[in-house]
């Protein structure tokens, strides 16, 4: 039995589809049912982003992940390019292994503000880079050619002072941007508790700060695109001439 909680659940208020943990119970919606469901539903230019979870750890449990995903793509007629599709992943490695079936696919790999990617862990123990470091013109430098872009905590452009304020973001858009990778960010979110400390109001962690400023910064930077918790705020904000 797979148990979820919403983590907009874990702030008061902030929940919109119920409060605490509850059952998925049985098989949820595949790879195939949700292409599927698009391809039926939307137009041809609508594109799809799949995310790729803990890859390792299950290869360690005898799945092999990139396969699994590859088949459901072909069976749904996604793996040849004809429509949009980007495949994200913390981690590197089952990024190359889906390319490897075959797939046409823009390659995304995500990062964290810290830590180490987990396959990379597994792989060399200590000596696996850091999140932090593979941020760095030189390991921006090592993922060229390798993926096609990069999604990253949206902190990681800010870059907040340990006060919480925001002055400069940082270079991670331009660097990336001159070594011919896409940038993404995640997860803009309205709430004052999502935001950055400088960009909080009144009201609480589950009340609106001033959202406006801060995804105006990131947008500002030339980013490729985000990820947003509220469509229509993201719209107005990030298209916003």
């Amino acid at each position: 039995m797979l148990r979820l909680r919403d983590v907009l659940d874990l702030v008061a208020g902030c929940g919109t589809r119920g409060s605490g943990s509850r059952d998925a119970g049985g098989r949820g919606p595949g790879t195939r049912d949700a292409v599927g469901r698009d391809a039926r539903t939307s137009s041809r230019d609508a594109g799809i982003v799949l995310e790729i979870k803990h890859a390792t750890y299950f290869a360690a449990l005898g799945w092999d992940v990139a396969a699994l995903v590859a088949d459901e793509l072909h069976a749904a007629g996604w793996a040849d390019g004809s429509r949009p599709l980007i495949i994200e992943s913390f981690e590197q490695t089952v990024l190359g292994q889906v390319r490897e079936h075959g797939i046409a696919a823009r390659l995304v790999f995500l990062l964290e503000a810290s830590g180490r990617p987990f396959d990379l862990v597994a792989a060399r123990g200590s000596a696996a880079p850091t999140y932090a470091h593979l941020a760095t013109p030189a390991g921006l430098d090592g993922l060229a050619g390798e993926v096609d872009g990069i999604s990253v905590a949206k902190k990681m452009i800010l870059a907040p002072d340990r006060l919480g304020r925001v002055s400069t973001p940082s270079a991670l858009v331009a660097d990336a941007h001159a070594r011919g990778l896409s940038v993404f960010a995640w997860t803009c979110r309205p709430e004052n508790t999502f935001l950055s400390r400088a960009f909080r109001g009144t009201g609480g962690k589950a009340s609106f700060g001033d959202y406006a400023a801060e995804w105006g910064m990131l947008r500002d930077t030339g980013l490729d695109g985000v990820f947003v918790d509220h469509p229509d705020l993201g719209i107005r904000v990030f298209r916003e001439e």
